[in-house]
């Protein structure tokens, strides 16, 4: 079968669909905009899981160091990346939130730019498709109204595979130590980018003596630039927290959800479309789409780039890895929709370009068959679009009319400037602006979530809360995970040693020892 690119024919042409790459791209910005300028997104909304990474790089700009003096289960990337939006935030702290969530929105346009854009050699229909289905990705929205780290392990995977590649081929000298660099960052982000990590070692292990010891390099520096600090100041917290919370998950739920609600939370069905029950729906797409990628990478072996291997296996590893957790959360399927909707890109590509093959006499019949699908192709990721975005753009208005609030008015009226206050949601008091003047002494609790994954049982979390809590002269305790006072042993806790002050949305309890400045 001939190389696609050089095949000349319009639908084929990385150059065009290349162009056309930009299309899918506007229609994120278009999504994120509006998802922007909801219901006071921008200045008043929190988002408990949202808030870690700028809380944490809150607290490092004020020289507090994840791991050695408070607990986050996750690199220091982002904590790194977002700091000039955290030193804005001493100064007015909505402004610097309201900043670091406005480059997430860029960094997501970029990613669906960068989705599309990988797509490029199989043509437009590859690219269209891989563009409008992570684009129109219906649990992105989980990712990118707030600072999450999704988007951003995502585009340094992504700017990683275009550095090391060329013409679907690997690339040679700097670009490889760049290609290095980048994958290295994404992993200092979010160990999840180990796999595609490992893929690239493996791309360039087959050719050893010219790319392996570049890529190693570069990756080295991606992930020891940022990292070595931390590990040094307490190397056994940073391997607890990163590490090992990261592999155990921390305690497992009583009940596993199953295989089928996995499928279904991968793909982005159920609540955001409007359908209550999307587990078979869930297990008859993925067939069809595990068909279609199977039958792709069989029919393209003689042909496929390491490009494309590269991506497959990609794809591979982190599907496996998302069903193996008793619960995926549901931000993290951002990253695998990205690589997913390039899969289902290419394969499809693929599968026209077959088409230009078959048949007999004059190839510019089977050539226009090709063409033909490429047209209905685009024309059906339109009828995607066209039903899905009102379904989406409805889910958000209700989800933030339900769940939106803003605690500023609540904290400012019970708890005092420069006090000792932890909370389970760090960014209500971030927006209370109560988070960066927290004195010295206090616990800076930014990944509450977090405390109880490296505690590793609900006796440990518990331990774990009643010695921050009696350290702090307020607890604020918000709607969300971790709940706080789900536990008895807690609810007993606050009985004996707190006042409740304040019973809204916003729970607030004061600390009744006498002890405490």
């Amino acid at each position: 079968m001939r190389r696609r690119q050089e095949t000349g024919v319009w639908w084929a042409s990385p150059h065009v669909a290349g162009v056309l790459a930009l299309m899918p791209t506007v229609l994120g910005i278009f999504l994120i905009i509006h998802e922007l300028t909801l219901h006071d997104v921008l200045g008043g909304v929190t988002f408990p899981a949202g808030g870690v990474s700028f809380a944490s790089s809150l607290a490092l700009s004020k020289g507090q160091l994840p791991y050695d003096d408070f607990v986050l289960t996750q690199p220091p990337g982002l904590s790194i990346l977002l700091l000039p939006f955290a030193w804005v935030a001493h100064a007015n702290a909505s402004a610097g939130l309201d900043g670091a969530r406005g480059l997430t929105a860029i960094v997501s346009v970029i990613d669906v730019f960068l989705v599309a854009f990988t797509a490029r050699f199989h043509g437009i229909s590859s690219t269209f498709i891989a563009g409008v289905l992570f684009a129109a990705f219906p649990n992105a929205f989980y990712a990118t109204s707030s600072v999450m780290l999704e988007p951003y392990v995502l585009l340094f995977c992504l700017l990683a595979f275009q550095a090391a590649f060329t013409q679907g081929q690997l690339a040679a000298g700097g670009r490889l130590v760049l290609a290095g660099a980048l994958i290295g960052f994404a992993v200092a982000i979010k160990p999840w980018a180990l796999i595609p990590a490992i893929v690239l070692i493996v791309c360039a292990a087959v050719n050893w003596r010219q790319a392996l010891g570049r890529l190693l390099g570069g990756l080295v520096l991606g992930i020891g630039v940022p990292c070595i600090t931390f590990l040094l100041a307490s190397p056994g917290n940073f391997m607890r927290d990163v590490v090992g919370a990261e592999l155990s998950r921390g305690y497992a739920p009583a009940v596993s959800p199953p295989l089928a609600s996995r499928v279904a939370e991968i793909l982005g069905l159920g609540s955001t479309l409007g359908i209550s029950n999307p587990n078979s729906l869930a297990i008859g797409v993925g067939v069809v789409i595990l068909l279609v990628v199977v039958v792709a990478a069989l029919v393209r072996v003689s042909t496929a780039t390491p490009l494309d291997w590269a991506l497959l296996a990609t794809v591979v590893g982190l599907v496996v890895i998302a069903l193996v957790p008793n619960q995926l959360p549901i931000a993290y399927t951002y990253f695998l929709a990205g690589f997913g909707a390039i899969a289902v890109g290419n394969s499809v590509g693929s599968l026209i370009a077959v088409t230009s093959t078959l048949g007999s006499g004059s190839g510019y019949v089977s050539t226009a068959a090709a063409g033909g699908l490429s047209v209905l192709c685009v024309a059906a990721m339109v009828a995607v679009v066209s039903v899905a975005a009102p379904k989406e753009t409805d889910y958000w208005r209700s989800y933030f009319i339900a769940n939106a609030s803003n605690p500023s008015a609540t904290i400012d009226a019970v708890v005092p400037s420069g006090t000792c206050v932890i909370s389970n949601n760090p960014e209500a008091l971030v927006l209370a602006e109560r988070f960066a003047t927290l004195p010295a002494g206090c616990p800076f609790v930014a990944d509450p979530e977090g405390i109880e994954r490296v505690a590793g049982s609900p006796a440990a979390a518990d331990a774990a809360w009643e010695q921050l809590a009696s350290e702090a002269r307020y607890v604020v305790v918000g709607p969300g995970q971790p709940s706080l006072l789900s536990s008895p042993t807690l609810i007993r806790f606050f009985a004996r040693q707190f006042s409740l002050v304040t019973d809204s949305t916003y729970q607030i309890y004061s600390n009744n020892s006498t002890l405490l400045p």
